[in-house]
């Protein structure tokens, strides 16, 4: 898979923190989509591999034409979320996944991949529910 490009709705078995994010200048932001943090400002940005993890985006947020923190994203932060995950089966209960960009997950890490929760539920093949925890709502 790739970046999403248009909205994709996600299934959520449960959505326990929410948190509205500043998005990083020039950026289209689609629903569905998992969100990392752009470190050189702290702004919501597409996802890619090494990049803290904030959560899903709940809605599109376009920000294209804007600056930095001209709109901000609608994330699910924390919860139960279904995905398809490379790797993902019913051997696989309690695995971490990991994301490689704002669409793609695996139950491997390429050694710079972002882990954004465990697999909490298999349903049928390599759809399953994971749970998820952005990192700033992860436990100390």
């Amino acid at each position: 898979m790739a970046d999403l490009t248009a909205n994709t709705p996600r299934n959520y078995g449960k959505i326990m923190l929410q948190a509205a994010i500043p998005v990083k200048a020039s950026t289209h932001l689609y629903e569905g989509m998992a969100i990392g943090e752009d470190s050189s400002n702290g702004t919501a940005d597409l996802l890619a591999a090494s990049d803290s993890f904030l959560g899903f985006a709940l809605r599109e947020a376009d920000n294209s034409s804007g600056s930095a923190g001209d709109i901000d994203v609608k994330l699910a932060v924390k919860g139960l979320i279904e995905l398809t995950v490379t790797g993902g089966a019913q051997n696989t209960l309690g695995a971490a996944v990991y994301a490689t960009d704002s669409n793609t997950f695996s139950t491997t890490d390429s050694g710079s991949d972002t882990q954004i929760g465990t697999i909490y539920q298999q349903i049928s093949g390599t759809k399953v529910l994971v749970y998820f925890q952005g990192y700033q709502a992860r436990d100390v």
